[in-house]
């Protein structure tokens, strides 16, 4: 019994120490947790010095895979220049088997140059879904023999699986004379589809853009006036005139458009050394302008490089109430803008087209959203160089097409104005075109670099004369202007070698076109740089598009696309994309292919093409 109880009082003392012991690591661990919750309450600063380490390594490997993808497109494009020099090459049926040729074109019909990427294999899929059942590892060079027509359908398929993923549309890139002749009805344009586009174009141009003589003369009346207030102003002296630059004045502009103007101090006066640029003198001018009838003067752009001033000057005929002054910009001694105004204003008088093309090109970019430097897209003087680089370098072939122009045969739809020689121009027609084989050697000092002179020379028109005696050497474009926009979108979506020239005037038949490694060596442009690259007519060593990332390229070049597939889809009605799209007049049609851009994803900074919604407004 004694026994008993003892043990009873044994296993009772051990139960209490055992209770005791539990309530102690409670305690403990309470005292723990205590002291890790003021342990994180307490170091903020070393939290957030690892969450900047998270997040400079978070950008550094972003950084590195951009690289990557980068390295990987050039790679990729390599690889397809070489299969489409090979594809080319008259010679590669001596060289290569049949069946291989087959396999490389096989190949390259899976390359996009706007994705600047093969699309995947449908070949490599099914062979790995084959080989996951027995464990084996794909070929990636594994393509079928022999070769048919449906292993090409299948690479088709799978291409514009990718285009719909990555650009948001199928692209079409068949050639001008894939259209015009055309191997079967889907192919080929309808007979009127052209001309019925080409007198939209030109009634539109008529009804909104074409400047009539009234406001041209309005235009004048402003300029007398602005003449007239800088010579009571007294800050400049006697003789100093005021000229019309831009697109009032180089016949691309619209009856909207703003009126810049230059002032030109007679040669025989020179302005105070205390104010080389003339700000202090504009600002004077500014100050006059205040107290006469002039509104709204702006003086916050007088410490850029050509001092500007901005004001609104009374209209003489005041159509709307809300409009009664129109928005003017003054300068002073802006040469080369005017030298450029008038090398554009010859082209716009022999070629009567590319005014008209203008118009739609302009109102083509501003919709689109790729007509604003300020998002790192390219300017209207630059798509405008753009038209005419076009327009020097391409003509109208024996079929009714538009290819590049060969030496001796006619003459390019507009021959180039500092490159052409006189004798051509005075010739009969039916001439063969000729170029001078070296410019006259001109100098100008540049307004604003030191020690920089240009060549300002370039065959100016005189009269309309000589400009009735140029046009009727030409071919008659006006006609055609249809067919030459769809030529130019497709020239700048597919057919320009950006890696390798650069858009420019000066090219000439006998050089060919501008190299960028030219370009690079005379005046450090970017070498190795597939982005667009144009270059000033007379500042050469300027880059007009010098804004232009490679985000916005891939823009831009998408968009040249974007509207060459629409008209060419529209022209064999192969409107299945597009929602089988109705048209009940050419002006609805314009307004499809200029429609605006509802919402646009332009990473300037971003290394390759960018997937944009090419959702538009109805």
């Amino acid at each position: 019994m004694e026994q008993e109880l003892t043990a009873l009082r044994e296993e009772k003392k051990k139960a209490e120490e055992e209770e005791n012991a539990t309530n102690d690591d409670d305690d403990d661990k309470e005292q723990e947790e205590t002291v890790v919750v003021v342990e994180q309450e307490e170091p903020n600063g070393e939290m957030q010095d690892l969450a900047e380490k998270i997040r400079t390594t978070t950008g550094t490997l972003m950084s590195g895979r951009s690289g990557n993808d980068r390295k990987w497109r050039d790679v990729q494009g390599a690889f397809a220049a070489i299969l489409k020099a090979v594809l080319k090459n008259q010679a590669s049926s001596l060289l290569f088997k049949r069946e291989l040729l087959t396999k490389m074109k096989l190949e390259y019909s899976m390359w996009c140059c706007l994705c600047e990427s093969f699309a995947p294999s449908p070949f490599q899929q099914q062979q790995q879904q084959q080989n996951d059942n027995v464990g084996l590892c794909v070929d990636p060079s594994s393509f079928p023999f022999p070769i048919t027509a449906e292993h090409f359908r299948k690479c088709q398929e799978s291409k514009r699986s990718m285009q719909t993923e990555n650009l948001g549309f199928i692209v079409n890139d068949c050639t001008l004379q894939d259209l015009m002749r055309g191997d079967t009805e889907q192919t080929k344009a309808t007979p009127t589809f052209f001309a019925d586009f080409s007198l939209a174009v030109r009634q539109l141009y008529q009804e909104k853009y074409a400047v009539s003589e009234a406001i041209q003369q309005e235009r004048e009346y402003v300029r007398a006036g602005v003449e007239a207030l800088v010579a009571q102003s007294g800050v400049f002296p006697p003789g100093t005139r005021v000229s019309i630059f831009g697109s009032s004045a180089n016949g691309f502009g619209s009856p909207s458009s703003d009126i810049d103007m230059c002032l030109q101090i007679p040669p025989a006066h020179k302005l105070d050394e205390d104010d080389a640029t003339g700000s202090q003198a504009m600002e004077k001018l500014a100050t006059f302008f205040e107290s006469a009838e002039v509104k709204n003067v702006d003086v916050s752009r007088l410490s850029a490089r050509i001092p500007i001033v901005k004001f609104n000057f009374p209209r003489t005929k005041i159509d709307d109430p809300d409009k009664t002054h129109i928005e003017c910009d003054l300068c002073m001694q802006n040469p080369l803008a005017l030298l450029n105004t008038t090398l554009l204003r010859s082209y716009a008088d022999i070629s009567p087209a590319a005014r008209i093309m203008a118009s739609i090109v302009k109102r083509w970019a501003v919709s689109r959203d790729i007509n604003n430097p300020a998002k790192h897209s390219l300017s209207s003087y630059g798509y405008i160089i753009m038209l005419l680089h076009f327009l020097t370098s391409h003509c109208v072939t024996k079929e009714g097409t538009i290819g590049p122009y060969l030496q001796n045969v006619g003459a390019p739809m507009v021959p180039s104005l500092q490159w052409m020689d006189l004798e051509w121009a005075r010739s009969p027609p039916g001439i063969p075109y000729m170029e001078l084989p070296q410019k006259p050697n001109k100098k100008m000092p540049h307004p604003t670099e030191a020690n920089y002179f240009v060549n300002p020379y370039f065959c100016h028109i005189p009269n309309r004369e000589s400009v009735a005696h140029m046009q009727n050497k030409l071919a008659d474009l006006q006609s055609s202007v249809g067919l030459l926009l769809l030529a130019f979108f497709r020239f700048y979506a597919f057919e320009f070698d950006y890696k390798s020239h650069v858009v420019s005037l000066n090219a000439t038949l006998r050089r060919g076109p501008m190299s960028r490694e030219v370009k690079a060596e005379h005046d450090a442009w970017r070498l190795y740089s597939s982005i667009l690259s144009v270059e000033d007519p007379f500042e050469t060593f300027y880059d007009v598009a010098h804004v232009v990332k490679a985000g916005s390229h891939h823009r831009i070049r998408k968009e040249f696309a974007l509207a060459f597939t629409k008209l060419a889809d529209a022209s064999t009605n192969n409107m299945g994309q597009w929602d089988n799209k109705k048209f009940t007049s050419g002006q609805e049609f314009i307004d499809w292919i200029c429609e605006p851009l509802l919402q646009s994803t332009n990473n300037e900074e971003d290394s390759g093409p960018t997937t944009t919604n090419t959702t538009t407004s109805t």
